[in-house]
């Protein structure tokens, strides 16, 4: 038994030895591996020209000089990127400031969008401060739900669409605080 044993450690330590050498490709697979690459490769360059082309035929449909195209390309033809400018750090245009019956209208709709949430948030804590048996203040302040309400931030306000309702701090109206 023990010239068995003697054999069948040897033999681990050969099939230890030798795993990290079969680990190693063949030439067929390294040449195999290599063809497919280059398959690829051809595959991406073509893909390029055909993005190529399509810019180009675009500058020329816009009326972007053939030389100017032509100029942003390097030796053998390929692009350029001499002077790139990383991806994200160009500077947008600016806007054209929006006409002052446009930028009106825009506020006044977020106006109405804003008092509708306010009113639905409103009438949600009146009904939970309903069922809890609580002051509203209470629940909306920072006893409950921790909100920031506009009285709390600004003082008083008044509704536009309730002449003569106002929120807030009590006193008299259009005074302590947004107005």
């Amino acid at each position: 038994g023990t010239t068995r044993q003697q054999l069948e450690g040897r033999h681990r330590e050969i099939r230890e030895e030798l795993a990290p050498l079969l680990a190693i490709p063949t030439m067929k697979e390294l040449n195999d591996g290599i063809l497919a690459e280059e398959s690829r490769l051809l595959n991406v360059r073509e893909e390029i020209r055909a993005v190529e082309a399509r810019m180009a035929a675009a500058a020329n449909s816009v009326g972007v000089p053939v030389p100017a195209a032509a100029a942003a390309r390097g030796p053998g033809g390929r692009p350029s990127y001499a002077g790139a400018v990383p991806y994200g750090s160009r500077q947008r245009q600016p806007k054209k400031p929006p006409s002052p019956t446009a930028l009106k209208r825009e506020i006044n709709r977020m106006l109405v969008e804003y008092r509708t949430r306010k009113r639905k948030c409103m009438d949600f804590a009146e009904e939970l401060s309903d069922a809890m048996e609580r002051k509203t203040k209470d629940v909306v302040g920072d006893r409950v739900l921790c909100l920031d309400t506009d009285e709390a931030e600004w003082g008083r306000w008044v509704d536009g669409n309730f002449p003569g309702k106002m929120f807030g701090a009590s006193g008299k109206p259009n005074q302590g605080g947004g107005g």
